[in-house]
C-alpha cells in the first residue's frame, strides 16, 4: 500500500462535494464541511485547497461522504491519511499496513467486512 496522501484524494473529495451541493446547497455543504461557501466554490472550480481545508474535506468525506455511498476505499484512505499525517513520510505506508491489519483482524473476529472490502 502506498503511503496515504490527502492530495491524491482531492479529486474524489471534489466529486463528492459537488454531488452533495447538487443535492442540497453550497452554503449547507460548506457549513457541514466547516469551510466558507466561497472557499468551497473555489475548490469545486478546481482550486487547490490549503492543507487545513484539505484536512476538513478529508474528515467530512471520511465521516459523511462515504455514508452517502461515495467510494469507501477513498474514505478509508482519507481516514488513514488523517491518522498518520504526523508520522514522517517514509514511515506512513508501513504504519498504514499495520493499522489495516489490526482492523481486518477485528472485523473478521466479529464476522464483518471492513470498509473498502478489507482487501
Amino acid at each position: 500500500m502506498p503511503a496515504p496522501d490527502l492530495r491524491a484524494s482531492a479529486g474524489e473529495f471534489r466529486r463528492a462535494a459537488a454531488a452533495a451541493v447538487a443535492e442540497r446547497s453550497l452554503r449547507g455543504v460548506a457549513a457541514e464541511i466547516g469551510m466558507s461557501a466561497p472557499g468551497l466554490q473555489h475548490f469545486l472550480d478546481g482550486g487547490a485547497p490549503f492543507r487545513r481545508t484539505l484536512r476538513k474535506l478529508a474528515a467530512w468525506y471520511a465521516l459523511r461522504g462515504a455514508a452517502r455511498g461515495y467510494a469507501p476505499e477513498a474514505a478509508l484512505n482519507a481516514a488513514l491519511a488523517l491518522l498518520l499525517e504526523g508520522l514522517p513520510e517514509e514511515g506512513r505506508a508501513e504504519a498504514g499496513e499495520e493499522v489495516l491489519a489490526v482492523l481486518r483482524r477485528h472485523y473478521a473476529r466479529f464476522g464483518q467486512v471492513p470498509p473498502g472490502g478489507g482487501g
